[in-house]
């Protein structure tokens, strides 16, 4: 039996950093819908983080260091520790996502 730790290692080897790159932006649009019409998705500690990200700068400022905690967090992500994931997965329902890509601009 292989562990669910060996299984993350050989996946985050064999694939792209292109691809990784991918999942990431998918990832943090995402979680930046979650943020801005669902916050109670995100775990506390993730609330907390991203709640200390200036209001005084600039939108663009602002997106850039959501999105540097946001990469921070899901590099730090476990299979096996759901305290380390940005979004309460016992949460999210087919309803929540189903909205999410049903929304307006989500398609290309």
């Amino acid at each position: 039996i292989v562990s669910p730790a060996a299984v993350s290692i050989i996946e985050n080897n064999s694939i792209s950093q292109r691809t990784k790159k991918r999942y990431a932006s998918t990832n943090f649009g995402f979680i930046l819908w979650l943020h801005e019409h669902h916050p109670e998705m995100l775990g506390p500690r993730f609330r907390d983080e991203i709640a200390s990200v200036p209001n005084n700068t600039s939108a663009q400022q602002q997106l850039r260091d959501l999105r540097a905690i946001v990469n921070r967090w899901l590099d730090n992500m476990q299979r096996t520790n759901p305290e380390l994931c940005p979004v309460d997965m016992q949460q999210v329902t087919y309803e929540l996502v189903a909205s999410y890509m049903t929304k307006k601009g989500y398609r290309r």
